[in-house]
């Protein structure tokens, strides 16, 4: 994949053609000044967000990827799948790990004393992003 020196960037093709369809739905645009991209937008999680970036940051001809403007708006509430754990829903969802007792936290009527009594498709309040 090869990029067109002009300023609008069809962010959405891009990441199609680069296997990552999933952020190409994403309500994020980009610009491009030179070898550097300008992304505007929200994602919902700190991971998918850095994957974006990562993803740009390879294309060949891209120096640098410029994502002040890209902004993670967390879910108010998360259903868990097969192998979650509040650590991993944490480091997912916000970027941190530790957040995890926050999590927990929220859900303490669902959880009880156990913060690892997950089960697949459990709805979980989550706080926001800060």
């Amino acid at each position: 994949v090869t990029l067109a020196e002009s300023a609008e960037l069809d962010l959405a093709e891009l990441l199609r053609q680069l296997g990552e369809a999933d952020l190409a739905d994403l309500p994020v645009t980009a610009n491009r000044s030179g070898g550097e991209i300008q992304l505007t937008g929200t994602v919902p999680t700190a991971a998918q967000r850095t994957r974006m970036i990562d993803t740009l940051a390879a294309v060949p001809g891209v120096t640098a990827v410029d994502a002040l403007n890209l902004v993670v708006r967390v879910d108010k509430s998360y259903t868990t799948q097969a192998g979650d754990n509040l650590w991993r829903i944490a480091e997912a969802l916000y970027g941190d790990g530790r957040r995890w007792q926050e999590i927990y936290d929220l859900n303490k009527a669902l959880l009880g004393n156990n913060p690892g009594a997950i089960f697949t498709n459990m709805e979980l309040q989550l706080p926001p992003m800060q």
